[in-house]
Parts: C-alpha cells; sequence; structure tokens
C-alpha cells in the first residue's frame, strides 16, 4: 500500500460522516473505466471500516454526461442505502439520478474525482469554515441585483441579473461532496448575455441549465 493512502482515508471518512453511514448500510460506490481505481479503493476500504457493506459496480465509462448507467447498476441502486458517484462522467442529473434523488437515497457525488482531490485543496477544509461563508455570502447573493463570478486569474466565468439563478439546485450549496464536476441550477429567466454549455437534449428540462 502506498503511504498517501492513509492521508486519503482520513479525507474519504467525511463524505460518509457526513451522511450519516451506520453499521450495516448497503453502500454502492460507482465508478467507471476511466476512474482511477485508487478512488474506488480508498471509498470501498473507508466504508468497510466504518462498518457499512460496500459494493464497487464498475462500469464502461458513458459518452456523455448524464446518460443513464446500465440496468445492473441501476437494480444495485435501488437496493443499496447510500449511493456514491465516483465515474468519469455526470450521473447526478441524468434521469437514473433523478429517479434516485426522489427515492430519498443518500448520495455522496464524487463524479469527476481524482486522487489528488483527497490529498489536497477543498476537501481538506473544514466544514464549519466552509458554512460560515455561506450565511456570509447568501445576503449578498439574495439582496443584489447582479452576479459576476470571476476566475482567480480575473477573467469572466459568469455575468447576468441574480434572477437568473436561484439558490435550489446546486449554485450555493453547503453539502458534503467530494468532486463535483459542473454546475447545475435553476433558472427562472432566461440568461442574459452568452449561452453556457448545456447537457445532452435527452436529459434536458425547462428550466435547468447546467455549465462547465
Amino acid at each position: 500500500m502506498e503511504p498517501y493512502v492513509i492521508e486519503m482515508m482520513k479525507t474519504a471518512r467525511k463524505p460518509y460522516e457526513k451522511v450519516g453511514t451506520q453499521e450495516g448500510d448497503k453502500v454502492l460506490i460507482i465508478a467507471d473505466t476511466r476512474t482511477d481505481p485508487i478512488i474506488w479503493e480508498v471509498f470501498g476500504a473507508t466504508a468497510r471500516s466504518l462498518g457499512a457493506q460496500p459494493v464497487i459496480a464498475l462500469m464502461l465509462a458513458s459518452p456523455r454526461d448524464y446518460a443513464d448507467p446500465p440496468t445492473p447498476v441501476i437494480k444495485a441502486a435501488e437496493e443499496s442505502d447510500i449511493l456514491h458517484y465516483v465515474t468519469s462522467r455526470g450521473l447526478v442529473h441524468s434521469r437514473f439520478g433523478r429517479k434516485m434523488s426522489q427515492a430519498k437515497k443518500k448520495r455522496i457525488i464524487s463524479e469527476g474525482i481524482y486522487p489528488r482531490m483527497l490529498l489536497e485543496g477543498a476537501a481538506l477544509a473544514n466544514p464549519e469554515d466552509i458554512l460560515a461563508n455561506v450565511k456570509k455570502i447568501t445576503p449578498l447573493w439574495d439582496q443584489g441585483e447582479s452576479v459576476r463570478v470571476t476566475s482567480p486569474k480575473g477573467t469572466g466565468a459568469f455575468q447576468g441579473s441574480h434572477r437568473a439563478v436561484s439558490r435550489g439546485r446546486g449554485s450555493l450549496h453547503a453539502g458534503g461532496g467530494l468532486g463535483g464536476r459542473r454546475h447545475c441550477s435553476r433558472q427562472s429567466d432566461p440568461l442574459p448575455r452568452r449561452p453556457l454549455s448545456s447537457s445532452h437534449p435527452a436529459n434536458r428540462e425547462k428550466g435547468t441549465t447546467c455549465g462547465n
């Protein structure tokens, strides 16, 4: 075992503790052929260390984001207590993902995760500090008339009316997931200026925007 795996497992405990993993819980970790194997190995070992019963579902990588997984994976998910998405492509906004959300399944969203994300960066942040920042930003977001998101280099990633994005799904979120490749949110007005890239037409819904 590589020594850095010990540090990865310390971080990997966080989302399982966040969703309240209990002894005997059936945990389905959904990975694909582009997921680094160390990812599902570490999460599987972590789930077992907490007394859960992890199962790894390894499927071929989907050709696009938000395509439904194969039927055997769907059936295994329906029988599981906790779902953990570590696929290279997005699942959470697929028809399957919405069905699991409606079923109130406990879910950990780590789509697009790679090993170093368990060793450095946001995954090591204190959740209480994150929540404190969210509470500071939320009033500004709600009361403001416009929003502009910029990169550390100062380039504009998004600009428009604050009414374009609500705090419902995916905008200001203080969840315990690790990873995350896309930002998806509900919109109450048509987005102004340039359009954002969106999900596959088969998965589009009126009022949903998924941008890189």
